[in-house]
């Protein structure tokens, strides 16, 4: 594969044929492998150089020339994200339509950013729900993004949501306990899963 990959971005980015571009090792993408329908797409192939500037080289030659070909089929060059990155970054595919439609320029800066290059100056956004609340504040028809909410976030509505039930059966002023202690860690949800953790295990112990 490796053999193959150096071969493959030699040609169609157009490196001299006695370049060598480092490459350690090249295997498929870990998922699964697609079925024998034609319309599926072929997994990825996953490359990683032994040096930083030749990957980032072979990035801007492939991004220059727009469109890779290999025997006539297209290919697409870019980083390997994690999967939470790609998720957020793919959610600017609203704001990026309409930025093309009217030619205005803008990057994505890692790992999921959007700087827009407007006539009045550059604004960068830090999610797509702020970048099309934006555009659409600027006069243009974009779907509005909804915020999306992280694992992380979803922890820690889920530990206030239960604490507060807790500081309800104790009293009033449990209540308030339970709400204040929660508004001190809502920032630190592994803080929190560990008082909880130490917690159990006195009472435990106590019942032991």
């Amino acid at each position: 594969m490796a053999t193959f990959m150096e071969n493959l971005l030699k040609k169609a980015l157009d490196f001299p044929r006695d370049e060598v571009l480092g490459i350690e090792r090249a295997h498929r993408a870990l998922v699964a492998k697609p079925n024998n329908n034609s319309q599926a797409k072929p997994r990825s192939i996953v490359v990683k150089f032994a040096s930083y500037r030749t990957k980032e080289e072979i990035l801007r030659r492939a991004w220059q020339k727009k469109e890779v070909f290999c025997d006539d089929e297209r290919f697409f060059v870019d980083h390997d994200f994690p999967t939470e990155v790609i998720k957020r970054r793919n959610e600017y595919g609203e704001a990026k339509k309409v930025l093309k439609e009217n030619r205005i320029k803008f990057q994505t800066p890692y790992p999921a950013k959007m700087r827009v290059f407007f006539n009045d100056g550059t604004r960068l956004y830090q999610n797509a729900t702020e970048a099309t609340r934006d555009l659409a504040s600027r006069g243009f028809a974009v779907g509005l993004v909804k915020p999306t909410v992280t694992p992380d976030q979803q922890e820690i509505q889920l530990l206030s949501n239960w604490r507060a039930v807790r500081g309800r059966r104790a009293g009033s002023g449990g209540q308030q306990d339970a709400v204040r202690d929660d508004a001190q860690q809502l920032e630190d949800p592994r803080a929190r899963l560990m008082k909880h953790l130490q917690s159990f295990r006195r009472n435990t112990d106590t019942e032991n």
